[in-house]
């Protein structure tokens, strides 16, 4: 019995030797020698001997001393192995392998018209010239995260055949359809389709477009139908809202938000797991200054954990010149394609930039599902953006435990992780190169193994710290926590999540002089590296609220004269948004002041008795700081004077109205500083013209109708604030041209 089972093991391994034999190249060898041994010494020995003389070696390994021999007429190997180990120590001889590229290809029947996933060349087009999906499929071919979550791409456009038996569509199970109630509370009523953002309903019609994307997305794979999308199972969410008004998309990216905010906050028990959307639609030249709260969506939702795919226009334009809605938006959520064709070239009705386009998907004559059930070919970039949609999702689908632990609930550094996997594995292109980010067109399947390789974990700068200094704030932060990561190259700063510049490089300090008092602005900062770019540090919300400066004070017969400068900067004079002053004497508050007084009288006092006090400014974002205080102490007096004292009379300007100048002219009763300052009927500060120590007396101080960086200010109306330490008076005054 013992030799019985001897011989079935034998026999056993005999097969299995034989199978894994099958795949070896006849005469092929690739041995590895003792470090000791030399290349001389192998060339030499093959030289000296006439049984040798139709091979052929090469070094694969210096280092390793590995070489690959190969014999013309296919010389035994046990011959030539027993010859190499009688003269060299060998540590490995083996036979050479073939190695085939592992795919999967789908039973879909049209899938051979599918070029854009598999090129083989026909048709005029040029082999391997695809995202390599088939490649991609034999790590996986979509539908649910490692941790079972059932992915959920978003396909915003004009409408979906819900009926197509190629799309699995998305349903909203916590919503009963048709009862004309929000079943689940998540502000749509009837939403089990998902949303019509037209008529602001869940009723979904139907239309060729929609179902065309739906399909390169994610038509369903290898159920011998029809065709094959990028993600085979992965579910689609039909939102319509892709033209008419900006109103009307706004509201259809709302429904996606809302839907994926559902899901994270309630730990994946109601809403959808959304990954991406995707936008084949948008505004020919449209600049996104004048979209700010259409772009601002990607951010919101990439935070949220989607990405957004946008195709870019159908119009041979430089995008980062002539703009376009929404590839111009500055998101790092978002991923903008243009059209490449089956030749790898782009194609010539297609968008570009250098800064704006990431990158080209095939968008040429690409098959794909449409109305009634059946199938069509469409070209434009509509057609490009969801091949990345569709990557997107598959590449979700590749996320291992061990990452999604990673991760955790940061769900957009999870976002920007996906997107850097696909625009740094992109194939380069000759007509991408200059004119799109990344210069190629997209590759899952490299996207995939970028993905699983662990080499973009793009670890974000730390300790973020802001500090006003004079008249700007300046941001200091440490670099990113040791992560393997060597190609890190500068740093991008936000300040309200929009970029301020442009990368820095190789500092970690930044400056930001364009800032307003009593204003208040949230800082972070995200490294760039070659890969990518990371999450942000951490967030730092800084407030502006300068105090008012250089409190004064006179002491006088049962009272008190205060006075101030309004907050600002010494060299840049922003005086805005204060809207009142607070007077404390003895630290308890006395008055409120408008914010365009800045004098009081205190008549509250009795003499002989200290006093201190301090002046705050109030801001629509709180209080300031307390001025520097004073100390006074009133003193009863006979003289008049201080009794009937009227600092100033005679105030005016002459000529007024006037151009281009004009004299302030005023009667000073009393030595003394004097201030005085040009504003527009804005309120904004103009120009200082005075600020000195002036003699008692009558005096005259011309402006000759400049601003304070030297440029003629325009016809209108303006005031002239003249104040010192014991008045502010305010006037007004006409400038024509």
């Amino acid at each position: 019995m013992k030799r019985l089972l001897f011989f079935i093991i034998l026999i056993l391994m005999s097969t299995f030797l034989f199978c894994d034999d099958n795949n070896t190249i006849p005469g092929a060898y690739i041995v590895q020698f003792d470090k000791s041994i030399t290349h001389k010494q192998i060339n030499k020995y093959i030289d000296n001997h006439d049984q040798f003389n139709k091979l052929k070696c090469r070094p694969l390994s210096v280092r390793m001393n590995i070489w690959s021999i190969y014999s013309n007429d296919a010389y035994n190997s046990l011959d030539i192995e027993s010859d190499f180990r009688k003269e060299f120590k060998v540590i490995y001889f083996q036979k050479e392998h073939l190695v085939k590229l592992r795919e999967v290809i789908p039973n879909d029947p049209q899938f051979s018209m599918q070029w854009a996933l598999k090129n083989i060349g026909d048709n005029g087009g040029i082999a391997d010239a695809d995202i390599d999906a088939t490649e991609a499929w034999d790590t996986v071919t979509g539908g649910t995260t490692a941790n079972n979550r059932q992915i959920v791409i978003a396909v915003i456009d004009d409408g979906f055949d819900l009926n197509h038996p190629d799309l699995n569509f998305c349903k909203n199970t916590a919503e009963i359809p048709g009862n004309n109630t929000d079943d689940d509370n998540n502000g749509y009523i009837d939403d089990y389709d998902g949303w019509n953002a037209y008529n602001h309903s869940g009723s979904i019609t139907p239309n060729s477009h929609g179902t065309h994307v739906t399909g390169i997305c994610g038509a369903l794979g290898n159920n011998s139908q029809g065709v094959c999308g990028v993600n085979f199972n992965v579910k689609v969410l039909p939102v319509q809202g892709s033209s008419g008004t900006e109103s009307i998309v706004v509201e259809a990216y709302s429904y996606v938000y809302e839907m994926r905010m559902r899901y994270n906050e309630s730990n994946g028990q109601h809403g959808a797991y959304i990954v991406v959307t995707n936008s084949s639609f948008g505004v020919d030249y449209g600049n996104p200054v004048n979209y700010p709260i259409w772009c601002s969506l990607y951010d919101s939702l990439g935070a949220a954990g989607v990405l957004s795919c946008a195709a870019t226009a159908n119009a041979s334009i430089n995008v980062d010149e002539q703009y376009d809605m929404p590839t111009a938006c500055n998101s790092d959520y978002l991923i903008t394609l243009t059209n490449t064709t089956r030749t790898d070239e782009k194609y010539a009705s297609a968008g570009y930039g250098l800064t704006t386009i990431d990158l080209g998907a095939p968008g040429t004559q690409i098959r794909s599902t449409d109305m009634n059930s059946g199938y069509s070919n469409k070209t434009g970039t509509s057609m490009s953006s969801p091949h990345a949609a569709g990557a997107v999702a598959l590449l979700h689908a590749a996320v291992t435990d061990s990452l999604y632990n990673y991760f955790n609930t940061n769900y957009g550094a999870l976002a920007l992780y996906i997107k850097q996997s696909i625009l740094s594995s992109t194939d380069s292109l000759p007509s991408l190169s200059g004119i799109t980010v990344t210069g190629g067109r997209l590759n899952v399947k490299k996207a995939i193994d970028k993905l699983l390789s662990g080499q973009l974990i793009l670890n974000p700068p730390i300790n973020l710290r802001v500090e006003l200094i004079a008249n700007h704030l300046v941001l200091n932060w440490e670099t990113p926590i040791e992560n393997n990561q060597t190609n890190l190259t500068g740093y991008n700063v936000y300040r309200d999540n929009v970029l301020l510049n442009e990368s820095l490089i190789g500092i970690t300090e930044y400056s930001d002089f364009n800032i307003i008092n009593g204003s208040q602005y949230t800082y972070s900062v995200k490294a760039v590296y070659q890969e990518g770019i990371s999450e942000a540090s951490n967030y730092v919300t800084y407030s502006i609220m300068l105090a008012p400066r250089n409190l004064v004070g006179t002491a006088y017969n049962n009272r008190i004269s205060l006075s101030w400068q309004s907050p600002g900067f010494e060299s840049s004079l922003l005086e805005r948004n204060v809207s009142a002053y607070s007077v404390f004497r003895d630290g308890l508050f006395i008055h409120l002041n408008p914010p365009q007084d800045t004098i009081y009288i205190d008549n509250g006092v009795e003499n002989g008795i200290e006093y201190t006090y301090y002046v705050t400014a109030m801001y629509s974002i709180g209080e300031s700081q307390a001025s520097n205080s004073v100390i006074l102490t009133p003193q009863s007096s006979n003289n008049r004077e201080d009794q009937l004292f009227k600092p100033i009379t005679e105030l005016s300007n002459y000529p007024n109205p006037f151009n281009p100048n004009t004299a302030i002219m005023f009667k000073l009763h009393r030595d003394g500083r004097v201030n005085i300052r040009i504003y527009n009927i804005k309120g904004n500060f103009v120009k200082e013209i005075a600020d000195n120590r002036l003699i008692k007396g009558e005096h005259s101080i011309s402006w000759d109708g400049r601003d304070y960086k030297g440029k003629q200010c325009r016809s209108g109306l303006y005031f002239y604030r003249i104040e010192n330490d014991d008045f502010s008076i305010q006037r007004k005054m006409v400038l024509i041209k």
